[in-house]
């Protein structure tokens, strides 16, 4: 229970942290990419204050469901809660190109939840923004950095309007 996110009941950060430095481990080792998404729900505050605390979990929970059947169907994919609203997802051994028409495909599915959000200046529904970083390992990439790397990204899908998925690779 100690790797599982109470609430959302998906892996939790303490998982990912130890499923990433296996991962990582891995891909540097077999040169191979690493893919890390950083994921966002779009205006939660807004969701929660209109619609409650109680929405709002059942909101953080069918999210983390459909990321966690969405990545579980990848070999190797992982979804965790990060913390709040945000979740992480890693993903080894795939191109930019297959990790972006990934990222894009989540975009897609969790608007289509259909989750109202009627507070939301972007959808009628709950949608998300996504920052990913994929990497060819070496010296100079860690977790850190590949968490920077993401969460720049995200910042970036949040500044250009949410409900959309930016790209960084190195």
């Amino acid at each position: 229970m100690a790797l599982v996110d109470g609430l959302t009941n998906i892996p939790n950060r303490r998982q990912f942290d130890d499923y990433f430095q296996k991962q990582f481990k891995d891909c540097a080792k077999n040169n191979t990419p690493l893919s890390m998404l950083f994921l966002d729900i779009d205006y939660f505050k807004l969701f929660n204050d209109w619609y409650g605390h109680q929405e709002g979990d059942e909101c953080l929970k069918q999210v983390a469901q459909a990321l966690d059947k969405q990545l579980h169907a990848l070999p190797d994919g992982l979804a965790a809660r990060y913390g709040g609203e945000e979740f992480v997802c890693l993903i080894p051994k795939l191109s930019k190109g297959e990790v972006g028409q990934i990222a894009n495909e989540i975009n897609q599915l969790i608007e289509q939840l259909k989750i109202a959000h009627e507070k939301s200046p972007v959808s009628n529904y709950v949608t998300i923004s996504i920052g990913v970083f994929t990497a060819i390992l070496g010296k100079h990439i860690d977790k850190d950095n590949m968490l920077k790397q993401a969460d720049e990204a995200l910042y970036q899908a949040k500044d250009k309007g949410r409900n959309q998925v930016i790209l960084r690779e190195r």
